[in-house]
């Protein structure tokens, strides 16, 4: 993956150039300084995950690795305005329904939020989220003051 500044100037590698794959998902942190992204790995791991969910870096650092669990298929993501949660929607090995997990970054922790959940929408003062839920009728799930 590149970033390519908008003024101008030189395309910036942000992975590294033997990271096979395929990625997607694409979602800025809300720092505006690492992005994150969901990869399908060529072949399953050890864990029997054949996606993660990564982050990359603006500074050069390498990528690391956010989400990878264990007889889950992890898809893609979006963060919180606060930057410390990242909502993402994940299936288990051989089941059918979504799930909606966040990632903790400050401790390093997955939570379930609901099942058969798709990603949050934030209000702009980032103080009311809204996600959809799917079971035998549609529904918006709305979150107030959720911090």
């Amino acid at each position: 993956m590149w970033v390519v500044p908008v003024s101008g100037g030189e395309p910036q590698r942000v992975t590294p150039l033997g990271e096979a794959g395929y990625k997607e998902g694409l979602e800025w942190h809300p720092d505006g300084r690492r992005l994150s992204y969901m990869r399908y790995l060529p072949r399953p791991t050890a864990t029997g995950s054949d996606s993660e969910i990564r982050m990359a870096y603006l500074d050069g650092r390498p990528t690391r690795m956010l989400i990878s669990q264990l007889d889950y298929w992890d898809y893609v993501g979006r963060w919180a305005p606060d930057g410390r949660r990242f909502f993402f929607v994940t299936v288990p090995n051989g089941g059918e329904v979504w799930e909606l997990h966040w990632y903790d970054e400050e401790t390093d922790t997955i939570e379930r939020v609901a099942a058969g959940a798709g990603l949050p929408r934030w209000s702009r003062d980032g103080a009311r989220m809204v996600w959809m839920v799917e079971r035998s009728v549609s529904q918006l799930w709305l979150m107030e003051n959720f911090r």
